[in-house]
């Protein structure tokens, strides 16, 4: 876990959460416009995961044996941090996670893992709460052991291992399984806003849609689209929205903005047209 000072004075205090087989800092392009706006910032580290650099050996001995319990864990100890600073400097608590590190976050939240949401509002970045079905077919390599490798597409520049452990896998679907039917949804009834690409590879919009209506969590959850800038994104994959090379200049500027618009001023816009982020 990192903590970063805003530039200038602090009018926020964000928890930031990677998703999977990145690291720590993958969300750094987006994080920082937020401190030039007065944000300060807490950086989650997901274990198994690197910080800023290539995944070491002791590292990569802790993704392939990676428990059921240990992202939460660690996401209570980052929030926990987050929400004494925030109460600390006087000044609101937000989230931004993408992917994994969103769906931990909502997990944490709607089972309790802290006795009230310190959160006043967030932003998930396709967040990993209702994944297509097809994604488990990975779990086809179960034979091979928990501690087998999958080879990832992830973008070698912000991937924390060559691949991802047959165990990070198994935590990721048990976390999403485990919220299928929220118990209390007011617990992540909150001012949020849902950004991802249609077509995502990973995360099913028709199912987080269907999630989202039938635990009542409308109108305080907003789902927008996202484009890619096509003459300039210099990757074909959906799920990757979290740097420019990956969404192209013209949609990461803008997302950006939303992303900035939200966390600081607390403006959850879903109604502009989706090309415009």
């Amino acid at each position: 876990m990192d903590v970063l000072e805003a530039h200038g004075e602090c009018k926020v205090v964000v928890l930031v959460a990677h998703g999977l087989n990145l690291r720590a800092h993958a969300l750094r392009d987006l994080y920082e416009p937020l401190r030039q706006r007065g944000a300060a910032i807490v950086v989650l580290r997901l274990r198994g995961h690197a910080s800023d650099s290539v995944g070491d050996a002791p590292m990569l001995e802790e993704w392939k044996s990676i428990g059921a319990t240990a992202w939460v864990e660690d996401w209570r100890e980052s929030a926990r941090v987050a929400e004494e600073l925030a109460t600390s400097r006087g000044v609101p608590l937000a989230f931004l996670g993408y992917s994994l590190g969103a769906l931990i976050h909502v997990y944490g939240l709607a089972t309790g893992e802290r006795e009230s949401n310190p959160f006043q509002r967030q932003v998930l970045l396709a967040p990993a709460v209702r994944v297509r079905p097809r994604t488990r077919l990975v779990l086809l390599f179960r034979p091979l052991g928990r501690r087998f490798i999958v080879p990832s597409l992830t973008p070698a520049e912000i991937r924390s291992h060559g691949g991802t452990s047959i165990a990070a896998y198994e935590s990721l679907f048990g976390y999403e399984a485990a919220l299928s039917a929220l118990d209390d949804p007011k617990r992540v009834k909150i001012p949020t806003l849902v950004l991802m690409a249609p077509g995502d590879e990973l995360v099913s919009q028709r199912r987080l849609d269907e999630w989202i209506e039938r635990n009542g969590l409308r109108p305080e959850w907003r789902m927008r689209a996202l484009s890619k800038d096509s003459a300039t994104a210099q990757s074909w994959v959906r799920h990757h929205i979290i740097t420019e090379r990956g969404l192209g200049t013209a949609a990461f500027a803008a997302l950006t903005q939303v992303i900035a618009d939200a966390l600081i001023d607390g403006v959850m816009d879903a109604s502009a047209d989706a090309h415009a982020i």
